[in-house]
């Protein structure tokens, strides 16, 4: 395309000290070598002294070039690498030029984070064509999970993850659920290691909590027995009151609303009634659990803190 087009004369035969004259459409040139031609018929004129001879040369122009784009695969996984592949021209240029391995040459490798479409300019002299192809990059699956204690030994699950298709999980006792939401009930406390595998086409990823689950052993002593928080709701400052039968060393726990142990105290209970004063200014506003045990036997209430 252009007059970027070139004829060289290899005159022979002759006496020797050539001249050359190209037409009036080269230029009128004077060497051997004609430059600057566009596509066409041109005549030259060898002359070496005695005799002369025309001959003529043709350029021709290079057509655009026809493309073809491939791609090893068209849809990948994050971490993926795919190859695309040009031909049909002399030279390339790929962009963007973003995740790429090169942005010259046939071939080029990819490894893009997200969908991303490529386009590829093949050139053949000064004539180009265009040709684009888009690459699907699918997500990872990410775990993540959430829980509840409802009391009674009864764990609420939520699932947080991100991109998953199906969930997988494992509750540390031996039982197992591949709903997103399960509920679980555990029989026994103790310490749990809750395990969600979550899938998608990409693969899979894994998230672990250990869990504590205190079962809830409320009994009634000679029908009397009580424990309440007072003000509830409040701002953390408030009064337990316990009232039973016995007396003898107690333990009061509170729990935050996902089961993890916010304080534990110890102490000595002489009467059948007993107002514990309860001082919780550094924890957040939610609802906590709180349970006493004595002798035994384990009784609870909720409360809440609001910080108003």
């Amino acid at each position: 395309g252009g007059a970027t087009g070139t004829a060289e004369a290899f005159a022979s035969n002759g006496t020797g000290n050539y001249t050359y004259l190209w037409d009036v459409n080269a230029g009128s040139q004077t060497t051997a070598l004609a430059t600057g031609l566009a596509a066409g018929t041109y005549s030259l004129t060898v002359n070496d002294g005695n005799c002369s001879t025309v001959a003529q040369a043709e350029i021709l122009e290079d057509g655009a070039p026809v493309l073809t784009l491939t791609a090893s695969a068209n849809t990948i996984c994050v971490g993926q690498t795919v190859t695309l592949t040009a031909s049909g021209a002399n030279d390339y240029i790929w962009s963007p030029s973003t995740y790429l391995s090169a942005t010259t040459g046939s071939t080029v490798d990819a490894t893009p984070d997200q969908t991303i479409t490529y386009t590829v300019t093949g050139t053949n002299g000064a004539c180009s064509a265009t040709e684009s192809i888009t690459i699907t990059v699918n997500p990872l699956a990410q775990a993540a999970f959430t829980y509840t204690d409802l009391g009674m030994g009864q764990i609420e699950f939520t699932d947080a993850s991100a991109n998953a298709d199906s969930w997988n999980w494992s509750f540390g006792d031996g039982n197992t659920d591949n709903t997103q939401n399960p509920t679980h009930t555990y029989t026994a406390d103790g310490m749990y290691n809750v395990q969600l595998i979550v899938t998608n086409a990409c693969g899979s990823d894994t998230a672990s909590q250990n869990i504590n689950v205190i079962i809830d052993k409320v009994a009634v002593i000679n029908n009397e027995i009580s424990l309440s928080a007072y003000p509830n709701p409040n701002n953390g400052k408030f009064n337990l009151n316990l009232s039973s039968a016995y007396t003898g060393k107690i333990t009061v726990t509170v729990y935050d609303e996902n089961g993890r142990k916010v304080i534990t105290s110890e102490m000595n209970k002489v009467s059948s009634k007993m107002q514990i004063p309860m001082d919780l200014k550094n924890v957040s506003k939610g609802v906590y659990r709180i349970t006493v045990e004595m002798g035994g036997t384990l009784v609870q209430a909720n409360m809440v803190i609001d910080r108003l």
